[in-house]
Parts: structure tokens; C-alpha cells; sequence
């Protein structure tokens, strides 16, 4: 998160480290914005945040060619931002995996290469994997999500990009335990290497 407010602490803390493989958490919703507010007023709700009226927002940038080069325009304001900080770029990401939405992932897939953009997580988190570890997880919006996430995928490989074969955690945001962090990893499919 560039524009947030630890960005700067985040960006020191990674020098240090430089075996540490960081990415550009691209923020579109729910956060501080790194473009000029004058040009993103769409964007934007009262306090001059990035909205966070998210089914609204989506369909409204699906459908305003106004609200679709104001993304554009903050999504090269984070890269820009990125490449600022002097560290690699190992991998690109989007607050509340907003990159499902096809105009954003247009975006980040068009801007994103252009500033060495070489990765892509993309939130295909194998159900299977997760039911046979705790059955009684519930799917929440798991269902709506998959195909989504698997269009971002087979588009970020035709884009050249590497993407992740699976990512887990989703399904446990906030209620990860150590008993499935072990079966999880006793459990892993065979992915990329």
C-alpha cells in the first residue's frame, strides 16, 4: 500500500532485507489513493479516501469510461510510486483482491508490465484442499469468487505473467489456526516451482 500511511516504514524495513520479496499491494478501494485527488474525484468518497461502496463502485467502472481512466490513472500512480522506492518489484497484488474485476485487472495487466510487472497473485484457493482439512468451513462467497479468480489467472499466463496454481488462507482470513497451518501444509498440492 504505497499511499498508506506506513508505506514509508515498510519501504526502510524492506532495504534491509534484501532477500525479502516484496510487491505492489495495488489499492483501488478501501484505502489512501497515490494520485492527485483532483484527478480521481470518482474514486473517492466524502473524506477523500478510496470508496469503499465496493458492488456500486464495480458496476459503475464497468460502465463509466470516466471512472475507468481515473483507475487507470491511480493504478500508474501506485507503480510510479513503487518504482520510487528503489526496491524489485517480485509481485503484484490488489486490496480485497479487487483485481477480479476485469477492468481492473485490464489495468494493472496493461500499466503493470510496462513497470516490470512479472507476477500476479491470483486468489485460486482449492476447495478441496480446504474441505478435506476442516469440512465445516463455510464457502462464504468462495463460489462467486472462483471463476473470477481463474479468469484473472489464465489472463495474467497469457499476459506472460507468472500466477500462482493456488493460495490459501482465504477461506481462514482471521481464523487461521496452528492445526491448519499443519494440515495445510502436510497437504499441499503440487503447484509451480
Amino acid at each position: 500500500m504505497v499511499a498508506g500511511p506506513a508505506a514509508a516504514d515498510a519501504v526502510q524495513r524492506a532495504r534491509r532485507l534484501p532477500n525479502l520479496r516484496v510487491g505492489l499491494h495495488v489499492v483501488v478501494v478501501d484505502g489512501d489513493a497515490a494520485a492527485d485527488l483532483a484527478a480521481i474525484p470518482g474514486l473517492l468518497d466524502r473524506d477523500g479516501r478510496l470508496r469503499n461502496d465496493v458492488a456500486r463502485f464495480g458496476t459503475e467502472i464497468s460502465v463509466r469510461p470516466s471512472l475507468q481512466r481515473q483507475v487507470a490513472t491511480e493504478i500508474t500512480a501506485q507503480f510510479e510510486a513503487y518504482r520510487t522506492s528503489g526496491l524489485p518489484l517480485d509481485h503484484v497484488n490488489a486490496h480485497r483482491h479487487f483485481h477480479l474485476h476485469p477492468t481492473v485487472a485490464a489495468a494493472i495487466l496493461r500499466i503493470g508490465q510496462s513497470y516490470g510487472m512479472r507476477a500476479l497473485r491470483t486468489p485460486v484457493e482449492p476447495w478441496r484442499t480446504i474441505t478435506a482439512i476442516d469440512p465445516k468451513t463455510r464457502r462464504h462467497l468462495s463460489w462467486i469468487v472462483a471463476p473470477w479468480a481463474a479468469r484473472l489467472r489464465r489472463c495474467a499466463r497469457h499476459a506472460g505473467l507468472t500466477a500462482p496454481d493456488a493460495v490459501f488462507g482465504l477461506a481462514w482470513s482471521g481464523a487461521m489456526t496452528a492445526r491448519r497451518l499443519s494440515a495445510l501444509l502436510a497437504q499441499l498440492p503440487d503447484g509451480f516451482r
